[in-house]
């Protein structure tokens, strides 16, 4: 039987933070068995092997580090970008994931999107959004809020960094530090159109 060892196979293996866990304490356990054995050779290539297990495990610990850092970085600009939407973009979002009620907000996680209309495209490409099904009986196919898209829309909305205002003929959206302002019939119309493709 011919059986190919190749070396990155085998270190991707090893990089898995449970296999490394599980390997150090089975290597521990052996130096301590070897406490009392002269064969210098098996020791020292058990010590080189205990070394390479704590460097890979140290190895994770930082990577993990670093991702959750750079995670971090990552989401500041997409809140930043969230911010500085358009007033088009504004009125894409908030007619799809927002119910006003009351003075009520209540945020969807989850919408419907017309594929032909590509305005998904607007979110998907500022990462608020993702594609969660592949498959549809129409053109609409539903898009959910990434995590920290719902996260922070819900934050701003209980800290009133988002809020709506109703007028005789007027919504009024406080985005942040702006206002945007909508006519009542066209926004109605608008959300009307989207809660059509909803019921698919």
């Amino acid at each position: 039987m011919n059986v190919n060892f190749n070396l990155k196979d085998i270190l991707v293996y090893f990089k898995r933070t449970s296999f490394r866990i599980s390997f150090l304490i089975g290597i521990s356990l052996y130096k301590f068995w070897l406490l009392d054995t002269k064969n210098t050779i098996i020791i020292n290539i058990v010590n080189i092997i205990f070394a390479l297990a704590v460097i890979f495990l140290l190895d994770d610990i930082v990577e993990r580090i670093k991702n959750c850092i750079d995670k971090k970085i990552d989401i500041k600009k997409c809140i930043k970008g969230l911010k500085q939407m358009s007033d088009p973009q504004v009125r894409i979002l908030i007619s799809h994931y927002f119910d006003y009620n009351r003075r009520v907000i209540d945020i969807n996680s989850t919408s419907y999107f017309n594929l032909q209309d590509g305005e998904y495209q607007v979110l998907k490409s500022k990462l608020i959004v993702f594609q969660a099904a592949n498959m549809s009986n129409s053109f609409d196919f539903p898009f959910t809020l990434q995590e920290w898209a719902y996260n922070e829309l819900t934050r701003a909305v209980v800290t009133g960094e988002i809020s709506f205002e109703e007028t005789e003929n007027e919504y009024i959206i406080h985005w942040y530090k702006r206002k945007i302002k909508y006519e009542k019939n066209f926004l109605n119309e608008y959300r009307e159109s989207n809660n059509q493709h909803d019921l698919y």
